[in-house]
């Protein structure tokens, strides 16, 4: 909000708006549009204001009130996106929520979400993990992608601050894949 002077009225259709896009979940949106309207808070104005914010772009066409608009195509400025993730600790804070709190190892149950060998706190291992990828969603959606896969197929067996800072992701990534000689492609040891 500092950042970029938003009123919270804007903060929050930006967040509902992400929802949506992210997540596919329409009926925040609506409630948020509705609220606006008992509000007599206009879209127009909100698109209008957004847009001289440099945060939705300009090729944006502002829809008038009462017109209907497509909230899936409403283009964000790409440095708004990664302000937004950097300071919200939201991709760290997804990261934390899909990794696995246990595993057994060597006979052993392990707890795996631990940061504090590494991290002074999980917001400091939100950051850095938001860092090294850049604050980039696409990148951490692949990366929440390859988890949900290990997960499925039982491999995942370091812990989290380990996962951050070792960059493990590309591991995931190279034995899912194949793409390494020197890791085996995992769902073909499977088949032998």
């Amino acid at each position: 909000m500092e950042r970029y002077d938003l009123d919270a009225n804007a903060l929050l259709f930006i967040k509902a708006l992400l929802i949506l896009q992210d997540e596919k979940d329409e009926q925040i949106f609506i409630d948020i549009l509705e609220l606006f309207h008992q509000l007599d808070k206009s879209i127009e104005d909100l698109f209008k204001y957004l847009k001289d914010k440099e945060i939705i772009l300009k090729n944006f066409k502002v829809p008038k009130t009462g017109e209907s608009f497509n909230p899936y195509t409403i283009p964000l400025n790409k440095n708004f996106l990664k302000t937004y993730y950097k300071a919200s600790f939201k991709l760290g804070q997804e990261l934390f929520e899909e990794y696995p709190k246990f595993a057994i190892i060597q006979g052993n149950m392990v707890s795996l979400r631990g940061v504090a060998k590494k991290f002074d706190s999980l917001e400091d291992a939100y950051k850095v993990y938001s860092r090294k990828i850049g604050n980039n969603p696409e990148t951490h959606n692949h990366i929440i992608e390859l988890i949900k896969w290990a997960k499925e197929h039982n491999i995942l067996n370091c812990t989290l601050a380990t996962f951050i800072v070792d960059e493990k992701w590309n591991d995931l990534d190279a034995m899912k894949n194949g793409d390494n000689d020197s890791i085996i492609n995992y769902d073909a040891v499977k088949l032998i």
